[in-house]
């Protein structure tokens, strides 16, 4: 059979399907791009179940939902949103015929593979401060190692509220660490198969080696990482409902205190909880001067304070 023969027949009997970016127009990949950027701002985003719903609420609410009122009366085309325990969310578009002839549901799950906290997870050994950590979902345990890592997380204070928690994700933040051998002294660990070689129990993170100071007190690393994590998030209550804060806000002090000076610096805002309940939001602030490194300071004599007093009576 001639070349040309052969070239004929593949031509006419042969599938000459193009694949991956090929098969798809200019118009599509575009279209495919511009979708990728919001999904990466999403991932970026949702860490976590509960971040995932948060930012899955602001895109309904962006998008005409509203939170669900079970006191209101509503029609065709109206929507609505109801959220179970920050974890879940569902999102409703009324119909037309009611539920009497069944309803249309799109159902994902939110799957957000990384590692946990223990409970009661701050130790320290060899001198070193670690969280103990169990791993949720499917993760490869071997990719984890090595790597900069970021906390995300809620923390719930004595008095039943809460702080979230984001430190890693800028570039100023500190980062935590899944330690690995060298490789002059992983022989043992090099015989093993991957998914031998690091188990749940080597996946325990390394967050600082600095000690409170050099007294003789046992575990000052430990300590010294609970302080500075104490220290560093601060919650600022009884903001007026008016006040609407942003994320990067700078926050001073005013002239309305009798304790600090007008337009000292505090901090720059976290975190902001406007309220529709109260009269009162609260904010999240990272304060702008690290309390565990401080070496020096001044104390000040207010030498109006007795004219001030007399003055506030």
């Amino acid at each position: 059979m001639s070349e040309s023969k052969a070239k004929e027949l593949r031509k006419n009997l042969m599938m000459k399907a193009r694949k991956g970016a090929a098969s798809f127009s200019e118009e599509q990949i575009k279209e495919a791009y511009d979708f990728a950027e919001g999904y990466k701002k999403f991932l970026d985003y949702s860490r976590t179940e509960r971040e995932a719903v948060e930012y899955t609420k602001k895109l309904a609410e962006d998008r005409g939902f509203a939170a669900y009122d079970p006191t209101k009366q509503y029609k065709a085309g109206d929507r609505f949103y109801v959220i179970n325990r920050g974890k879940d969310i569902g999102l409703v578009v009324v119909g037309k015929n009611g539920v009497k002839n069944g309803v249309k549901l799109a159902i994902a799950h939110i799957d957000s593979p990384r590692i946990d906290l223990k409970p009661n997870p701050l130790y320290e050994d060899s001198s070193m401060a670690l969280f103990k950590t169990h791993y949720y979902g499917g993760i490869k345990k071997y990719q984890w190692t090595a790597i900069p890592l970021a906390l995300h997380g809620r923390v719930v204070k004595l008095d039943g509220s809460y702080v979230d928690i984001r430190v890693g994700d800028n570039d100023e933040d500190e980062c935590f660490l899944i330690t690995d051998l060298l490789p002059h002294l992983d022989r043992e660990q090099a015989t093993k198969t991957m998914n031998k070689a690091f188990t749940g129990e080597d996946l325990n993170i390394l967050i600082g080696s600095v000690p409170l100071d050099d007294s003789d007190e046992k575990e000052l690393v430990a300590l010294n990482m609970m302080k500075i994590l104490n220290e560093r998030y601060g919650i600022v209550e009884d903001i007026p409902t008016h006040i609407v804060l942003q994320k990067g806000d700078t926050i001073l002090t005013s002239s309305h205190s009798y304790i600090f000076p007008e337009d000292l610096m505090v901090g720059t805002v976290e975190e902001f909880y406007p309220t529709d309940v109260d009269a009162l939001s609260k904010a999240k602030i990272r304060f702008s001067t690290d309390f565990s490194t401080l070496r020096h300071v001044y104390v000040i004599k207010d030498l109006h304070k007795a004219e001030t007093d007399s003055l506030k009576a």
